[in-house]
């Protein structure tokens, strides 16, 4: 049984602002866990949206300081949304800090402070917006401490490992995770206009 009884694979995702950056919270309905990537830019979160584009809606929470909920520039350029594709335009909630955001206490680390954040605020969500039933009212009674804490990166360290971490400005756009007229986008040239969205979201992340 699926969380919130959609039959979508894809993850649903909380992004909050604060003074280190950017902290983008990965939640899988399915599997029931949660990945906190920490001190990202905006550019990065942004290519992690188009190379894995998030179940709607997206969650974001500004930092207590930035007086313009508006100010999201990890959001897709207006080229991105002619894009028919997944991902190419987001439908963003924002977040009350003192709502969802726990206050600091010994023993509770920024990535559990987070993790817990974006799951209760997505699991409130669901519970007002989806139409339940009685196989659903089990799930949604779930808490955020119901999710399990996945490392931050699942790719195991490799010291013979070549390729950039994080990647170049100039490849993120020429995978298409990036929008800039002046470089083209390799996957366009790679597979043709009728290749399946799979396909190609599979080629910019491999």
């Amino acid at each position: 049984d699926t969380l919130f009884g959609t039959p979508s694979a894809r993850p649903y995702v909380g992004i909050i602002s604060n003074a280190a950056g950017y902290a983008l919270v990965e939640v899988s309905s399915e599997e029931r866990n949660v990945r906190v990537l920490e001190r990202m830019t905006a550019e990065a979160v942004a290519c992690r949206l188009s190379a894995y584009p998030p179940a709607e809606p997206l969650l974001y929470m500004p930092s207590s300081g930035d007086k313009s909920s508006s100010n999201m520039p990890f959001l897709p350029s207006t080229s991105d949304m002619r894009r028919n594709e997944a991902g190419a335009s987001l439908h963003v909630k924002v977040l009350q800090q003192d709502l969802f955001m726990p206050s600091p206490r010994e023993g509770l680390s920024d990535v559990e402070r987070s993790k817990q954040c974006i799951v209760s605020a997505l699991l409130q969500y669901m519970e007002c917006h989806v139409n339940t039933n009685e196989n659903d009212t089990n799930n949604l009674s779930l808490t955020h401490k119901d999710f399990v804490l996945l490392p931050s990166s699942a790719i195991a360290v490799n010291s013979k490992a070549t390729y950039t971490k994080p990647l170049h400005v100039e490849t993120a756009t020429q995978l298409g995770l990036m929008t800039d007229s002046t470089i083209p986008q390799l996957v366009k040239y790679l597979v043709p206009d009728s290749a399946p969205q799979p396909t190609r979201r599979f080629l910019r992340r491999w």
